[in-house]
C-alpha cells in the first residue's frame, strides 16, 4: 500500500526479520544447563548465530541495489557481479585471516625473544588479539574500496568479522578457543549493558506514534514465521508426536520473538548511506520507515519477546523433556521381551524376501510373554526403498501387544 519497491521491500524485510542473537545465546545457555540432555537449546544456539549471519549476508547483497549516494550507476549485471565480487573476497580473506589467528594463538605461548617468552597463551590475550582483529577488519572494510565499482567497498564490514571468529574457532585449539569463550561470556553482562543502552539512547520517543502502521507488518511477519516453523515441524520425524511436535513449534516461536542486536547494526544504515537517493521523496520515506520499524521492533520485542521466552520457555521445555522420558521409560520396560522375541526370529526375518517384510510377521503366543501377550512384529512401515538399506531396516522394529504400543529401534 506504501508503493515500495521490491528492492526497498526486500531492505524492510531484511532488517527485520532476524532473531536477536545477543538475547537468545544467554538465554539457550542457562536453558542448556537446566536441560542438559535437551536438544532445543543446543539447536537454537546453532540456528541463532546462522540467522544473523544470513541477514548481514543478504544485506550486504541488497546494497549494492539500493541506489546508496555517491555509488555509480550500474547495470543488474554488473551489480551482481559486484555482489559476488564482496561476497568472495569477504569470505576469502575473512577467513584466512581467521584461520592464521587460531593458528598462531594455539601456538604462541612457543614464541620467544632472546630466550624469553614474548606472550602468556593466556585466555585474557587470545581474546584482546582476536577483538583487535576484528576491530580492525571493520574499520579497514569500511576503508577499502571496489576494485570494479567506484563509490562501492570491497568487503561486506559485519560479516568480515563474522567470518573472522568462524575461521578462529575451527583453527584454534580447544584449549585456546574455549578460554576465549569463557573469558567472553564473563563480560558479555557488561557488554550488553553498553549495547543496548546506546541502542535505548538512539530511540525517539516520537517513533511510537507509528505503532499503528506497522502493526500489520509485525503480525503478517509473525504469522509466516510462524507457518514456516510449523511446515518445517511436521514435514520432519517429529511428526510422529504431534503433541510433542506442537510444543517445539511453540518454543522455537519463542525464541524468535527477542529481537534486538540486528536491528540495531543494520537499521540506521539506509538512513547513513542514503538508500534509495534516486527515487527521491519515495526513497527518503522508503528510509524513515525502515528506521522507524527497526527502533520499534527493538522497543517492542526486545522486552515482550526475553519476557515470553524466559516465562514460558522452560515449561515448555520441561513438557517436551518429560514426554521423552515417558517413552524412554516405556521401552525400557518392554526391552526384554522385545529383545527375546526379535532374537528368535532373526534368523527367519533376514531369510525372507522384500515382499515378505512387508507383511507383517506373527508370532506365535509360545513366543510371547509369559502371561501369553500376542506379539506382532509390523515391519510394513517403511517404504520398499526404506528396505535397500539393511541398517534403516533392521533398525525400525515396532512390537504391537496386547499391553501397549511400541516404537524401538534395535539392531537385531
Amino acid at each position: 500500500s506504501r508503493g515500495f519497491s521490491v528492492v526497498q521491500g526486500m531492505v524492510l524485510g531484511c532488517v527485520l526479520f532476524p532473531l536477536g542473537e545477543g538475547l537468545v545465546i544467554p538465554m539457550m545457555v542457562e536453558f542448556r544447563n537446566r536441560f542438559p540432555n535437551h536438544p532445543l537449546p543446543c539447536l537454537t544456539l546453532t540456528w541463532a548465530p546462522l540467522e544473523a549471519t544470513l541477514a548481514l549476508t543478504i544485506f550486504g547483497f541488497l546494497r549494492g541495489f539500493a541506489d546508496a549516494e555517491g555509488a555509480a550507476t550500474m547495470s543488474v549485471t554488473a551489480c551482481i557481479a559486484d555482489c559476488i565480487l564482496r561476497l568472495a573476497a569477504t569470505l576469502l580473506v575473512g577467513g584466512m585471516v581467521g584461520a592464521l589467528a587460531g593458528f598462531g594463538l594455539s601456538h604462541i605461548s612457543a614464541l620467544r625473544f632472546r630466550g624469553k617468552q614474548v606472550f602468556t597463551g593466556s585466555p585474557v590475550e587470545a581474546f584482546l588479539i582476536v577483538l583487535g582483529l576484528g576491530l580492525a577488519a571493520f574499520g579497514s572494510a569500511r576503508q577499502l574500496p571496489s576494485l570494479v565499482a567506484p563509490g562501492r567497498r570491497l568487503f561486506n564490514e559485519d560479516l568480515l568479522v563474522i567470518m573472522i571468529g568462524s575461521a578462529f574457532s575451527q583453527t584454534a585449539s580447544a584449549e585456546v578457543f574455549h578460554g576465549v569463550e569463557k573469558f567472553l561470556a564473563s563480560i558479555w553482562v557488561m557488554g550488553s549493558i553498553m549495547l543496548f543502552g546506546m541502542l535505548g539512547s538512539r530511540t525517539k520517543i516520537s517513533v511510537f506514534a507509528s505503532t499503528g502502521s506497522f502493526l500489520p507488518v509485525m503480525l503478517v511477519g509473525l504469522a509466516c514465521r510462524f507457518l514456516g516453523l510449523c511446515i518445517v515441524t511436521f514435514t520432519s520425524s517429529s511428526r510422529r508426536f504431534p503433541r510433542r511436535a506442537i510444543l517445539e513449534v511453540l518454543f522455537c516461536f519463542l525464541c524468535t520473538l527477542p529481537r534486538a542486536t540486528v536491528q540495531g547494526a543494520l537499521g540506521t544504515e539506509p538512513t547513513r548511506e542514503e538508500f534509495f537517493s534516486r527515487d527521491g521523496y519515495a526513497g527518503v520515506v522508503a528510509r524513515d520507515f525502515i528506521g522507524e520499524g527497526a527502533t520499534l521492533y527493538i522497543a517492542f520485542f526486545s522486552i515482550f519477546g526475553s519476557l515470553l521466552l524466559e516465562f514460558f520457555g522452560p515449561p515448555l521445555l520441561k513438557a517436551t523433556d518429560s514426554i521423552c522420558k515417558k517413552k524412554s521409560k516405556q521401552v525400557s520396560r518392554n526391552a526384554p521381551r522385545v529383545m527375546t522375541t526379535a532374537s528368535q526370529l532373526s534368523g527367519s526375518i533376514r531369510n525372507s524376501s522384500s515382499e515378505g517384510r512387508a507383511d507383517a510377521i506373527h508370532v506365535d503366543e509360545e513366543l510371547a510373554s509369559p502371561a501369553g501377550d500376542s506379539c506382532v512384529v509390523d515391519t510394513s512401515t517403511g517404504s520398499d526403498d526404506d528396505f535397500e538399506d539393511d541398517d534403516d531396516y533392521w533398525g525400525s522394529i515396532v512390537v504391537h501387544s496386547a499391553a501397549s504400543v511400541i516404537h524401538r529401534r534395535e539392531s537385531v
